[in-house]
């Protein structure tokens, strides 16, 4: 135990010692930069006959640390970090997110091109100032065209510059092609799910249902165009059917995660308070 101990305490003594180096070689200990704002690429492939599309979202990872920070002052009325007083905003032009957002796609070695021809902007906050405190989040929906993606494998990424900052996203691998027509029908509700277009979700839904009734997806998807016409009692047993067939027995399967986003429909719709529940 005590040789584990004097272990421990040597390799941090390296690391820190490392690091005193590297950052005293220039005469000055140098602070790490924490960027205001951050990006996220969320890509939604779609069916072989449509359109894929890729969700652009600007937040404040700074702030959402720092709201946590606040949190545990609360509990503990210890402040682990200097409250701010203001909110971040930024001036940002409509125009910004068609003309000032980049794609890029890195190749197997590493190089990255400019991608121009094949993303097209659908919708996007408006512009002017926008503000941003830990739970804002400001985003844009890009088209492309599913015959211009990247080949599989290649991995795409956004880049903006707002104000001083240069802010990058994550990096989102391109998938393979679909196999099958139960896959592009999945791939058309789910990409219908994503735009919101809920009120084209029903006879899609009874397709997955009809192809592969042993599927939770045709269940939840029907659930959910039902739920948008207001018919609360029907998606609540659609929902629960959903669940039941999600947590089928399989010699194959035998853990499941659990399906949070299905058991949360389940319990808004039970503790409604509308039609047709008391």
């Amino acid at each position: 135990m005590f040789k584990k101990k004097v272990l421990f305490i040597g390799i941090v003594f390296i690391f820190a010692l490392v690091y005193i180096i590297l950052h005293m070689s220039s005469g000055k200990i140098t602070k790490k930069i924490v960027e205001p704002l951050d990006m996220a690429l969320y890509f939604v492939q779609g069916p072989d006959d449509g359109s894929s599309y890729v969700s652009v979202g600007i937040f404040s990872k700074m702030l959402k640390q720092e709201k946590i920070d606040d949190q545990i002052k609360g509990r503990d009325g210890k402040s682990k970090t200097k409250q701010r007083d203001d909110k971040l905003y930024f001036e940002i032009y409509k125009s910004m997110w068609k003309d000032k957002v980049l794609f890029w796609a890195l190749d197997e070695n590493g190089k990255k091109n400019k991608i121009e021809k094949w993303i097209k902007l659908i919708s996007s906050p408006d512009g002017g100032r926008l503000y941003f405190t830990a739970d804002s989040f400001y985003n844009a929906i890009y088209e492309i065209e599913n015959n211009s993606l990247p080949k599989q494998g290649i991995k795409i990424y956004a880049e903006v510059t707002i104000g001083k900052n240069v802010i990058i996203s994550n990096t989102v691998a391109m998938p393979a092609k679909l196999s099958g027509e139960c896959e592009n029908i999945i791939k058309k509700a789910e990409v219908e799910t994503f735009l919101g277009n809920y009120d084209k979700l029903m006879p899609i839904a009874e397709k997955i249902i009809s192809i592969k009734g042993d599927s939770y997806l045709g269940y939840w998807y029907k659930g959910l165009a039902l739920e948008n016409e207001k018919d609360y009692k029907s998606a609540l047993s659609l929902f629960e059917t959903a669940l039941k067939k999600y947590h089928q027995p399989s010699q194959d399967n035998i853990l499941y995660e659990p399906p949070m986003l299905l058991a949360k429909k389940i319990k808004e719709l039970k503790s409604t308070r509308r039609p047709p529940y008391p």
